[in-house]
């Protein structure tokens, strides 16, 4: 608005004339309207942000993104992340992880794990035995005349398979007594039978090498010495057909199968014991691994870990939980992060380290 001045008026009058002249000029350069749409573009631009805070958690992004601190190494309970819902993780949610470690903390049941691995292995080797009986047929009848060289070769893995078996069933039996004696049995026909077999073929192929030699003796001695090993020959390989045509019968693959599965529930029996668990499943080795080893989302606070070999635990800094005492940071030097930037660690060998408190004077 311009003021009315009268002329020669004062210097207040003169500047009042230069302000109102000052404000008609501004509005060439200044557009009011697109600075009030630029105050509302702001104001509305907050208000779709407000709104997507509430479907967006921007921390928990920023978790995901930026590599943990040392701060986060003691978390909540509630910043444990969910399990899933397969067998082993229910089972692990219902036992405490406390119980967990003491159970995988104890030497008469590591010895169980291991023996379960060991029963597993000799079950799978038990059914490979299969596939070596049927590649000695085929060296044997498969044509017109033995492959003795390669029936060689399959009797000895054929025999060195079963002993490894015996062996392994003996050492386990004596953590289980008088549970396998069926089937340690008739693995020791096996074996028995296999090294009768071995023998035989080993006979008819130092005779059969042996005719090929003397048949280059054009002699009459060495033609008779010809024949009488053609002879010996034709009886060593019906002996080896006489053993081999017995020997499907004799790989005890139910047997097996059998043992191993009473060694899973013999164990599982023992681990419902010193749990007190009501109802526990039955595992396999790979499963007991995860159950015992697996504390990457666990509460280990009120857990007995000093002086516990923790080789092979899993672990996270986002969510496991140690105890007050446990050295994480030297845990962590001693772990290794597998795989690479997936922030699980596995512990290498080595017991838990306590940190070094300072001690009041």
């Amino acid at each position: 608005m311009n003021r009315n001045t009268p002329p020669g008026g004062t210097s207040k009058a003169k500047l009042n004339q230069a302000h109102d002249r000052l404000l008609a000029s501004l509005d060439s350069v200044i557009d009011v309207e697109a600075g009030l749409r630029e105050i509302l573009l702001q104001a509305d631009n907050e208000i779709v942000t407000q709104s997507l805070s509430s479907v967006i958690d921007v921390e928990a992004g920023l978790r995901e993104i930026l590599p943990a601190t040392r701060v986060e190494l003691r978390q909540n309970p509630e910043a444990v992340a969910p399990q899933s819902a397969n067998g082993v993780d229910k089972i692990k949610a219902e036992i405490s992880p406390a119980a967990r470690m003491m159970l995988r903390a104890n030497p008469s049941f590591t010895k169980l794990i291991a023996g379960q691995h060991q029963m597993e292995v000799a079950e799978e080797n038990c059914r490979g035995l299969s596939d070596t009986v049927q590649r000695l047929h085929d060296a044997l009848f498969g044509g017109r005349s033995m492959k003795l060289a390669v029936a060689v070769d399959c009797s000895v893995v054929f025999i060195s398979t079963a002993e490894n078996m015996l062996i392994t069933l003996r050492e386990i039996a004596e953590m289980v007594p008088r549970v396998f004696d069926e089937t340690e049995e008739q693995l020791e026909e096996m074996v028995k039978f296999g090294r009768e077999l071995g023998l035989a073929i080993d006979r008819a192929s130092n005779i059969n090498r042996e005719q090929q030699r003397v048949r280059r003796d054009s002699s009459s001695r060495g033609r008779q010495t010809a024949r009488e090993l053609t002879r010996d020959l034709a009886r060593a390989q019906k002996e080896v057909e006489y053993r081999a045509r017995g020997l499907d019968r004799i790989v005890p693959t139910y047997a097996m199968m059998l043992a191993e599965t009473k060694f899973r529930h013999f164990v599982k029996n023992e681990a419902q014991n010193f749990l007190h668990a009501p109802r526990f499943p039955v595992l396999t080795f790979s499963e007991w691994r995860e159950f015992l080893d697996d504390f990457t989302a666990a509460d280990l606070r009120s857990a007995l870990l000093v002086g516990v070999d923790l080789a092979g635990v899993r672990w996270t800094l986002r969510h496991t939980l140690w105890p007050q005492e446990i050295d994480v940071e030297d845990l962590l030097m001693r772990s290794l992060e597998i795989p690479e930037g997936s922030g699980v660690f596995v512990v290498r060998s080595g017991t838990a380290r306590t940190r070094k408190f300072a001690s009041a004077t």
